[in-house]
C-alpha cells in the first residue's frame, strides 16, 4: 500500500492560512464590520473568538439549514443557547455533539476571560444580551443566529469571513472553516505551550495535532542552539548577516 502511494501519490489538500490571535482583533473592528448589521456584526464577534479561543471547528459553532426544521436534532447536536455561560474570570461551552466524542456524551470546553478585544466571553456577553428572543425555547434555540432568524451556516459565515478580510485589506481566498482552529494551534505553540498542551486544548486524540503548526525556520535555528550548548538561546542575541 505505501508502495502503491509513493507511485501515485494523492493530491495534496489545500493548506488554509491560520488565523492569528493578532488578525483576530481586527477581523472584529468597526473598519472589518462595515456594512453589516449590527446584530449580525455581535453575533459573528462572538463566534470568531469563540472559535478560535476554543480551537473550535467550523461545524461546532455552525449548523445547516436543514437543523431548523427538527429542533430536537437542533438541540443534541448544534450549540444552542443553555449551552454557553459566561462567568466573571472564564465562560463555559458545552459541545453536544464532536468529532472526538465518539459516544455524543458532550465535551465541556472552558475558556479565560481575558479582557481584550480578542476575549471570547466578552463579546459572547455582548452577543447574548442583545440576541433577539426566539419562540422557541432556549434550548432549541441556536446560539448564534443572523437577522431574522438566518441560519448561521457554515457557508455564509465564511463568506462573512472573507469580506471582513477583504475589508481590513487582507487576502481572503486562502481562509476558510479551519483557518480558526490552525491559527490557535500555532498561537499556542509560539506562546510557550507543549505538544501535549496543545492537544489537551484542542481535543486531539491523535498525534494529527502536528499538522495544525509548524515551526519557522528562525525557532528552528533556536532548538538547533539550545541543543548545541544546552542552554536556551538569549532573546537579546541577534546575528550579522
Amino acid at each position: 500500500m505505501q508502495g502503491a502511494n509513493n507511485f501515485f501519490p494523492a493530491e495534496p489538500r489545500p493548506q488554509r492560512t491560520p488565523i492569528s490571535r493578532s488578525l483576530l482583533i481586527p477581523l472584529t473592528s468597526p473598519e472589518a464590520t462595515a456594512a453589516e448589521p449590527h446584530l449580525d456584526t455581535l453575533a459573528v464577534n462572538a463566534a470568531f473568538t469563540l472559535a478560535f479561543a476554543a480551537f473550535l471547528r467550523m461545524g461546532e459553532f455552525t449548523f445547516p439549514v436543514s437543523a431548523l426544521s427538527d429542533r430536537r436534532r437542533l438541540q443534541h447536536e448544534h450549540l444552542t443557547v443553555p449551552r454557553v455561560k459566561v462567568a466573571t474570570d472564564h465562560l463555559v461551552l458545552v459541545l453536544p455533539r464532536s468529532k472526538t466524542d465518539k459516544f455524543n456524551q458532550g465535551i465541556t470546553i472552558r475558556v479565560a476571560r481575558v479582557g481584550d478585544e480578542a476575549c471570547a466571553g466578552t463579546h459572547m456577553r455582548r452577543w447574548l444580551a442583545a440576541r433577539p428572543r426566539s419562540d422557541w425555547p432556549p434550548l432549541l434555540t441556536p446560539l448564534f443566529e443572523f437577522t431574522d432568524s438566518v441560519p448561521f451556516t457554515k457557508d455564509k459565515v465564511i463568506a462573512i469571513l472573507r469580506q471582513r478580510l477583504t475589508n481590513i485589506g487582507e487576502p481572503s481566498d486562502t481562509f476558510a472553516g479551519h483557518s480558526f482552529r490552525r491559527g490557535a494551534a500555532q498561537h499556542a505553540l509560539e506562546s510557550g505551550l507543549s505538544e501535549d498542551e496543545i492537544q489537551e486544548l484542542g481535543r486531539w486524540k491523535s498525534e494529527a495535532v502536528k499538522r495544525y503548526y509548524q515551526r519557522t525556520p528562525q525557532a528552528i535555528v533556536d532548538l538547533n542552539q539550545q541543543f548545541q550548548t544546552g542552554r536556551p538561546l538569549p532573546a537579546t542575541v541577534q546575528f550579522a548577516v
